[in-house]
């Protein structure tokens, strides 16, 4: 058969932005993983989505086979036949599989079925292949019709499907297939009959649809960056998913409203709007860019207009009133919002915030003093959330605290902080500049962190609510980015007191134990997999995770000591030192110099009692890779030791002393990683 081009098309009521860009992402996994599976190739899918309208787009579509053959074994030979004849169980196989008993082998212990089927038509393979990938498309919020006989994320209005020039019998959501489609709802919006799967997106155009998303994105960004808008990709790519058509002006403000914070300009823009501001030399200028879904009339431009003009004279009402707020005093409205009705108020979340505060300060920062004491600090960074502007526009959340508790005269470093210690919020965020911003940063992460654990409150699978694993992973970020050593155990202990001494134990908190410590090492995983070997964190981490950055120093030492030649060497006589020291090591007793008795054994006693203070001294500076370094120069002593000395004497005091000697040796490793779990360079590359 002619390989022919082929097209679904369901038309639907406007979808909602968040819905297309995820399924932007998903859709070409189900297109590879569903065409195999109705035995379909094809030189090359795609797919467009619009507001209206999903489509899916095969290029030269084939079958794969057109027959496949299987064989099925069914009970064994001796339950198949009783004295020669076919049993109930026999027949019960053959009747599945829908042969006779001719078509039935034995080989060996088992009957067998050989069979050969016929793969259906092309075009039946292409319409079950549409119908098994929409009913994969994840919908979060559903939509009934038709008497609530079917349900998507919003009702389908019309499917198109063809099979080169020919239309394709599909029924998706209830709706039969034909071959009409529609123009834009702000064209003509007319039907109109689609000529074959080569010309539909042709003809869509003509009708004023860009159906491509890709390409109404390219057109957004050159025509908003043409007039002089801020083109940020997130926001190009929220508006391509909002329109079927690019139409791109730019409108003025007017220019009183620039007096108001640039942070509160943007975000009405942004976020509200979705308009991108304009800006010169770094300061914007009273001109935004708009995205329209239809040619631009004066009417478009004034609509625009007064609605943005609305929406920032609220802002700036609500900026002067906030201004004129004793802040301070404000604080104790913090009662009144509840953090979490397991874990309290935010008054109580900020109280137990100055208490991490207080150790985090201590343990990075030994010489730095707040301005104030922390637990006056920490309900001001959270002040902001009492504010009009806050709560009619959430998104300035700690922007707007730094704004307030600056022009109410607050120091420099607590006023950044009421932004800061929130950061960093994702992966390419910024990382906190002031000191009291990094130590508030730090224990408001720990403090949430601690308290779900407490709460039995955790991520499952893909499930995590509260976006605790980036959480997590921003403060090991923060950590390691301001190369600061704190001991997680200690931290998370005062944060657990805090919280129970806070609001009392009754609401069945429990001890994070083990679990969040493993939960941060499990991000320290994440973090890190991309950039070093995994059985290297593993190692390093095995052998203590009390300190993260104080684990990414030797994550890197370990590192780059793997590269070396000699490295290999060390490891299997280091891995021969464990699998000796297995089970009881010392027997109770201490090292006894005198009774060593082979000249390697000696030497190799007296290389350790050299070595192990310098290595001793590196590790204290966290000079790591020269620590590391100390270990690689015992291999040859290690090695003449084994090839002359037998650890397992006969004589028991020799014996538990040579085991001592190999356990001073393994202590001193243990210091900086765990042996075991470095794998060979062919595991690794696996």
């Amino acid at each position: 058969m002619e390989k022919l081009n082929s097209v679904l098309e369901i038309g639907c009521e406007e979808m909602p932005c968040g819905f297309l860009k995820k399924l932007d992402e998903d859709l070409p996994g189900f297109l590879s993983e569903e065409l195999p599976r109705f035995h379909l190739a094809a030189e090359k899918t795609d797919f467009h989505l619009t507001p209206r309208r999903i489509i899916i787009l095969l290029r030269s579509v084939a079958r794969t086979h057109s027959e496949l053959s299987a064989t099925f074994r069914g009970p064994r030979a001796t339950q198949a036949f009783h004295d020669g004849k076919p049993t109930k169980a026999l027949e019960g196989f053959v009747r599945s599989k829908n042969c006779s008993i001719s078509d039935v082998r034995v080989d060996g212990e088992y009957v067998f079925i050989d069979k050969c089927e016929q793969v259906a038509e092309l075009e039946q393979l292409l319409s079950e292949f549409y119908r098994a990938v929409s009913s994969r498309i994840h919908q979060p919020k559903s939509m009934f019709w038709q008497d609530r006989r079917w349900r998507f994320i919003r009702p389908v209005r019309w499917v198109m499907a063809f099979f080169g020039s020919c239309p394709l019998p599909v029924e998706i959501m209830g709706v039969a297939s034909g071959k009409y489609s529609y123009g834009s709802r702000f064209g003509d919006g007319s039907k109109f009959e689609v000529s074959g799967a080569d010309a539909f997106i042709g003809q869509l155009l003509e009708h004023g649809v860009v159906s491509d998303h890709r390409e109404r994105i390219r057109q957004i960004g050159d025509q908003v960056a043409q007039l002089g808008g801020q083109v940020d990709d997130e926001l190009v790519r929220e508006n391509a998913f909002l329109v079927e058509a690019v139409h791109v002006f730019a409108e003025k403000m007017p220019v009183k409203f620039l007096d108001l914070p640039e942070s509160v300009l943007v975000t009405v823009m942004n976020k509200q709007q979705r308009y991108f501001p304009c800006s010169f030399n770094g300061r914007l200028t009273p001109e935004f860019v708009v995205v329209a879904s239809r040619p631009v009339t004066e009417q478009i431009r004034e609509g625009n207009r007064r609605v943005l003009i609305a929406r920032l004279s609220d802002a700036d009402f609500f900026y002067r009133e906030d201004l004129a707020l004793d802040l301070r005093s404000k604080t104790a409205g913090l009662s009144g919002i509840v953090f979490h009705r397991q874990l309290g108020t935010m008054e109580q979340k900020a109280a137990r915030m100055a208490v991490i505060a207080d150790l985090v300060g201590k343990q990075a920062y030994p010489e730095f003093r707040p301005p104030i004491s922390w637990e006056e600090i920490t309900p001001l960074l959270k002040v902001d959330m009492l504010t009009d502007m806050v709560f009619e526009f959430p998104e300035l959340q700690g922007r707007m605290g730094e704004i307030y508790l600056a022009a109410a005269g607050y120091p420099y470093d607590i006023a950044a902080a009421a932004r800061e210690h929130y950061l960093p919020a994702g992966q390419q965020e910024h990382f906190p500049r002031t000191v009291c911003g990094t130590v508030c940063s730090i224990a408001d992460k720990m403090d949430t962190l601690t308290a779900f654990f407490a709460a039995g409150i955790m991520p499952t699978g893909s499930k995590d609510p509260f976006a605790l694993r980036r959480m997590a992973l921003g403060l090991l970020r923060t950590l390691i980015e301001k190369k600061i050593s704190v001991s997680l155990p200690a931290i998370m202990d005062c944060a657990f007191q805090a919280l129970v001494s806070g609001q009392g134990n009754d609401k069945g908190l429990e001890h994070p134990g083990v679990r969040l410590p493993a939960f941060f090492k499990d991000r320290f995983y994440f973090m890190l997999k991309e950039r070093y070997p995994y059985d290297l964190i593993e190692a390093v981490c095995q052998a203590g995770f009390e300190d993260p950055y104080d684990s990414f120093l030797r994550v890197q030492a370990l590192t780059e000591l793997s590269r070396r030649e000699e490295f290999r060497a060390f490891t299997l006589l280091a891995l021969r030192i464990e699998n000796i020291l297995k089970g009881d090591r010392t027997d109770g007793r201490n090292f006894d110099r005198s009774l060593l008795r082979e000249p390697d054994e000696i030497r190799l006693h007296e290389f350790y009692e050299n070595q192990s203070s310098m290595v001793a001294d590196k590790i204290a500076g966290k000079d790591y890779l020269h620590a590391m370094e100390g270990l690689l120069a015992f291999a040859p002593h290690i090695d003449a030791f084994f090839n002359t000395v037998l650890v397992n004497c006969p004589e028991e005091d020799l014996r538990i002393n040579r085991r001592l000697l190999l356990d001073n040796l393994h202590r001193m490793f243990l210091q900086l990683f765990d042996i075991g779990h470095i794998a060979s360079k062919n595991e690794r590359s696996q």
